[in-house]
């Protein structure tokens, strides 16, 4: 980013996290991926601007229909909450396809106006997932394509 006017990015925080295996869950409920990644704020009450990307989401026609994704934050040892009310993700396939299963890289962009925090506080941020029906559904899966990188990044402005 250039040309900004002084003092509108405060922090900065970014990292890639390798996925060595698959992460997948049964019932209908979302649950924690156990990915997080976290930055330190620098001012009161600032917002954030959360990206992520490269986990390998994973549908198969015959057993589960995919997962939906949302993303959750913690301040400091809280209890995490979804950021947003509704899913910033979501993989889903219904019907008989022409294929057994499908792969796609996962990918979130969120801005993050809701927190209240003080400067110094960590703010810890993870994607939970809700398999689409009660035989399950991945947030990353490696049997297909293998590991995965998932690089994140936040901007604190």
């Amino acid at each position: 980013l250039t040309n900004l006017p002084s003092g509108v990015i405060k922090g900065y925080a970014a990292g890639n996290i390798d996925l060595t295996s698959s992460i997948s869950a049964t019932g209908t409920s979302y649950v924690a991926s156990g990915v997080t990644f976290a930055i330190t704020a620098t001012t009161s009450n600032s917002n954030m601007i959360v990206n992520c990307s490269g986990w390998t989401a994973h549908v198969n026609t015959t057993a589960n229909t995919g997962a939906t994704m949302k993303l959750y934050r913690k301040v400091n040892s809280g209890s995490y909450a979804s950021v947003l009310s509704h899913p910033q993700y979501n993989d889903y396939i219904y019907g008989t396809a022409a294929y057994a299963w499908d792969e796609m890289t996962g990918s979130l962009q969120v801005y993050d106006s809701a927190v209240t925090h003080s400067p110094n506080d960590v703010l810890t941020y993870q994607i939970y997932y809700k398999p689409n029906n009660s035989a399950g559904g991945y947030f990353n899966h490696t049997g297909g394509m293998g590991s995965a990188t998932m690089s994140w990044s936040i901007l604190e402005v």
